[in-house]
């Protein structure tokens, strides 16, 4: 029979290597090994970025994701995104972050050991403080303009707003409506500025602010239209006795002007009159007038353009005219009666020829000879009570009409004139006389210089002393030959022969009277009734 044999030394050593087998324990579980991926697609307030896990750590991963601070190495602490997780590569989102700002950031893992961290790696968002240029302002008048710049928000939110004032010191802001700006491009900016001062020079700037600063663009000056005007006095046409027609140029300088005259009779001034137009506008030149009225005649009058604005007052240079002689005045029936300046009198050129008082009452028209012999109050009549010598040789008038004791204080001038003392007659003799009247030069014929050259009968006045020249009237007072009506029941006489005026000036019971005749070469005095019938001539006061 086969007996085995045991080997007992190997069977024992089989035993043996089992048995330490079966006691061999297992290695513990360790931190996860991630890595950090780089951001990408980075903007103003996200990135991407994410990270690798190499190696579980023997145990299960729990969390994963990338956690992100402004300083280095942040940690679980901090910001960060939870992504799940288990070996491999994932991708964290980073939301929520703040423009033009530099972040840390690093992956993470986590398993029941801990938490582990992959490599810290920065990155900077888009953004940066906004870029503001200040443009030259546009549309600029006396009181507006538009204030321009450009801004470039650099990615974030930014806000405008310019500056203005008349110093660099500003003092006031101006929105644009537009606000906010955003995006990555230089935008145009502008506002309308209004209610400013004309003529002005102000500073401006662009003022640009967002979440990283605030930036301010360079001063910039820009002028509102407008100064004080300029103005031209221009020479006065349409010159007559009492008016004038002024002319003068204003430039407004851009600014709502007033334009008035001044004028008087010394450089005083002393009146104004509003032109036409009475206010100009605008920047050219433009014409101006005014109408005077109401002067002097005879009279050198001063004159000058004034131009005011918001700026100032400008006064064109002083110019003068001087109105033209009277040559005519009415009388209250409306009679009109040439004029005529001789020195420094002015006379009517005409016998007077009113039926009434200057205050309209009626002067008696007294035709019978009896009447008119006994009137002790004012009367009137035509040389022969014939109406067609009223246009020629005017009206003849008792003194009773002048007498202002008779005749209730009334004056039969028109207004602004009156019967002419007997003085006031010399002072014209003998102007005439001085001043070269008549022939020769001698004024010894002075009665042909105030003659009329016709309606004389007989001419040449005083041919029968030896002087064959005719009357002339060179004075231009134009005596005719009237005639009188005598206060004693005598006829009409001297038509054509004889000129006589009464004067104001009283003789007695009687009055003053001047005369000339074809026989005489002088203007003579004497005394007449006062119930004879003579002409009136009238002189201005």
């Amino acid at each position: 029979m086969y007996k085995r044999i045991c080997n007992y030394p190997t069977v024992l050593i089989l035993l043996i290597l089992q048995l330490f087998s079966s006691c061999k324990k297992e290695d513990p579980p360790q931190l996860p090994i991630v890595s950090t991926t780089p951001a990408t697609n980075i903007t103003v307030s996200t990135a991407t970025s994410g990270g690798t896990i190499t190696d579980d750590g023997g145990a299960t991963i729990s969390a994963s994701g990338v956690c992100w601070s402004t300083i280095t190495n942040p940690s679980f602490g901090d910001s960060k995104t939870i992504d799940g997780g288990s070996i491999g590569q994932f991708v964290s989102n980073l939301t929520d972050l703040s423009g033009g700002t530099t972040y840390h950031i690093r992956a993470y893992a986590t398993n029941s050991v801990g938490t582990a961290y992959g490599a810290d790696i920065s990155f900077t968002t888009l953004g940066l403080a906004p870029a503001g240029l200040t443009q030259p302002a546009t549309n600029i008048s006396s009181t507006e303009a538009t204030l321009n710049g450009t801004v470039n928000p650099n990615y974030l939110s930014t806000t405008v707003t310019f500056e203005y004032g008349a110093t660099t010191s500003y003092g006031q802001t101006a929105t644009p409506i537009q606000n906010p700006f955003t995006g990555n491009n230089i935008i145009n900016v502008s506002v309308n500025i209004s209610g400013l001062s004309p003529g002005t020079t102000y500073h401006f700037r662009i003022k640009t602010v967002n979440d990283l600063g605030t930036s301010y663009g360079e001063d910039i000056t820009f002028t509102t239209f407008g100064s004080a005007p300029v103005a031209v006095t221009q020479a006065a046409c349409c010159l007559s006795s009492t008016g004038a027609t002024l002319y003068g140029s204003v430039n407004a300088n851009y600014l709502s002007t007033i334009v008035t005259f001044e004028y008087g009779t010394t450089i005083s001034y002393g009146n104004s009159v509003v032109s036409v137009p009475g206010t100009v506008t605008g920047n050219v030149s433009t014409n101006v007038s005014a109408v005077l009225s109401g002067l002097t005649s005879s009279t050198t009058y001063h004159y000058r353009i004034k131009a005011v604005n918001s700026i100032g007052t400008v006064y064109g240079g002083d110019m003068v005219f001087t109105t033209e002689p009277i040559n005519h005045v009415n009388d209250i029936d409306g009679n009109t009666y040439q004029i005529v300046t001789i020195g420094n009198q002015i006379w009517m050129a005409e016998n007077l020829k009113t039926t009434r008082f200057n205050d309209g009452t009626s002067i008696p028209n007294v035709t019978d000879a009896s009447a008119w012999s006994a009137l002790t109050t004012p009367g009137y009549c035509w040389y022969n009570n014939d109406g067609l010598n009223r246009e020629i040789y005017g009206a003849l008038y008792n003194w009773n009409t002048i007498d202002v004791t008779r005749n209730g204080g009334r004056n039969v001038c028109p207004n602004g004139w009156h019967v002419p003392t007997d003085a006031e007659w010399l002072v014209l003799i003998n102007y005439l006389t001085n001043n070269g009247f008549g022939y020769g030069g001698s004024g010894s014929d002075i009665a042909k210089s105030i003659a009329s050259t016709t309606m004389w009968s007989i001419d040449p006045i005083a041919g029968n002393v030896g002087n064959n020249q005719t009357s002339n009237n060179a004075s231009g007072f134009n005596a005719a030959p009237g005639g009188i009506r005598p206060g004693n029941l005598l006829p009409f006489e001297s038509l054509g022969l004889v000129a006589v005026w009464w004067t104001s000036t009283p003789y007695n019971e009687n009055a003053n009277v001047r005369y000339i005749r074809y026989d005489s070469n002088s203007v003579t005095g004497t005394v007449h009734l006062r119930t004879t019938g003579d002409a009136i001539r009238c002189v201005k006061n």
